[in-house]
């Protein structure tokens, strides 16, 4: 059964708009990966400078094994941009859905 890894980044302040175009390339190395299987991000309403990462792996494995081999290129798309460091919220097996389509 697949896994989401949730992870909760923030840019420098006010450029979140960049921020959101290098994070669009940054994620495209995560999206070739076979074992990657969704990605989504929200970016923050009352924090404009604040994005939240949906990504649906495999396993939690597959993702550790993506993440050995390609952190830092993912790294380097918007590592001059982020504020602090990511926080790895963890992952998460669904469960239920409520209401929805």
């Amino acid at each position: 059964m697949s896994v989401v890894e949730i992870a909760r980044l923030t840019c420098q302040e006010g450029k979140g708009d960049e921020f959101s175009e290098a994070l669009k390339r940054g994620l495209a190395v995560q999206g070739a990966d076979p074992n990657c299987l969704a990605i989504q991000y929200h970016r923050g309403v009352e924090n404009p400078d604040e994005f939240v990462l949906s990504l649906t792996w495999t396993s939690v494995e597959d993702h550790d094994a993506w993440r050995e081999a390609h952190r830092e290129e993912w790294r380097s798309h918007i590592w001059d941009l982020i504020e602090g460091t990511p926080q790895l919220l963890g992952h998460y097996r669904f469960v239920e859905q409520v209401k929805g389509p």
